[in-house]
């Protein structure tokens, strides 16, 4: 394998460019040039690409931020309540809690808002947020992009006393947005990478990429959440005619 840096000098279509074979081992190096400064990862292992073996993906990690949205919905009354009547009727025809990183007296099934049209309100609530939060702190408007926001999942959960979530993501989603239907004064907080909570209220939004690692610590008071998955497409796929891509 061959990477290549920039460097100063040359003539021709390439100019401006130097190849770098890689070393034996990873290894990290810095080339500096006449106005710029790049970091050169060497990878190991070269091989020509008929003699490739199967795929091994590694990784490195590169520290950066990711942005939490969060806002208030509590004046959409009717929609909060309807989603808190749908937990409730998906729990008598579906009663046993599913199977997650979600320990929870009960965890409605991840498609649930195919089994009753009540959370549907909360599902366009989040949705129109996420826009929202694009435009406001992304400086995009995925609608002049052609594209809008559509819930893969959708699913709702009752927390009681000790019920918790394992660290996990909602990869490859692009945003997940939890909605707060009920949170009492002592109920556990949602933590961002082991660094930053955010204690629950009831009747707000927050929204967060998919990507991001999170989990709820022990809980100590009645929490009752619905969380969704969004995910881009296409306009054209997404419409009140075709609503499933």
């Amino acid at each position: 394998m061959i990477i290549q840096a920039k460097s100063a000098g040359g003539d021709g279509p390439l100019a401006g460019l130097r190849q770098i074979k890689q070393a034996d081992c990873l290894s990290h190096g810095f080339f500096p040039t006449s106005d710029t400064l790049y970091m050169v990862i060497s990878l190991v292992g070269c091989f020509e690409m008929n003699d490739l073996p199967a795929l091994q993906m590694n990784r490195f990690d590169v520290p950066t931020n990711l942005p939490v949205f969060w806002c208030s919905i509590a004046h959409h009354v009717e929609a909060l309540r309807l989603a808190r009547e749908a937990i409730d009727d998906v729990r008598v025809t579906h009663p046993d809690s599913t199977p997650s990183n979600v320990q929870a007296v009960y965890m409605s099934p991840w498609k649930s808002h195919r089994l009753t049209d009540k959370f549907q309100p909360l599902i366009q609530i989040a949705i129109d947020a996420a826009k929202e939060a694009g435009k406001q702190h992304l400086n995009t408007d995925i609608t002049a992009l052609n594209l809008d926001y559509f819930a893969t999942d959708c699913w709702g959960v009752i927390y009681e006393n000790s019920d918790h979530t394992i660290p996990h993501t909602h990869f490859p989603s692009d945003f997940a947005a939890v909605a707060y239907l009920e949170a009492n004064e002592n109920c556990a907080p949602i933590i961002f990478e082991n660094t930053i909570q955010v204690q629950p209220v009831p009747g707000s939004l927050v929204i967060f990429p998919g990507i991001m690692n999170h989990h709820v610590p022990k809980n100590l008071d009645k929490r009752v959440i619905v969380a969704m998955n969004l995910q881009k497409f296409p306009s054209f796929l997404v419409s009140n005619d075709n609503p499933t891509p």
